[in-house]
């Protein structure tokens, strides 16, 4: 479903030049952003809630306090990096040349 998602918003992408000739990216149209947001939240708040259910018995297992389960979250949170370096296709040299990077400050 990620993936459908992703193909929709590249499909839909569009570029407008500013000023001085730079090129800005146009919001998605609001079918994307709702596709995307539906899926985080069918996605997200199953995962929160059974991450809830699972932290408090084991937190009294190993005779309470929230440790157990904050070592429970950096290990999951470790092995999602791990796998997505692993799994994820690395971008190819000629897509790197053309990424542009958006930023801001608050300054």
């Amino acid at each position: 479903m990620t993936m459908l998602i992703t193909k929709e918003a590249e499909a839909h992408r569009h570029f407008t030049v500013v000023a001085k000739g730079v090129t800005e990216a146009l919001p998605p149209p609001t079918g994307v952003s709702g596709d995307a947001l539906t899926l985080f939240s069918v996605l997200g708040i199953p995962l929160a809630m059974i991450v809830s259910a699972i932290s408090g018995p084991l937190d009294d297992a190993f005779g309470g306090g929230n440790l157990s389960a904050f070592v429970m979250g950096a290990i999951f949170a470790a092995m999602s990096g791990v796998l997505s370096i692993v799994l994820l296709p690395t971008p190819q040299p000629q897509d790197l040349a053309k990424a542009t990077t958006l930023g801001g400050g608050f300054h």
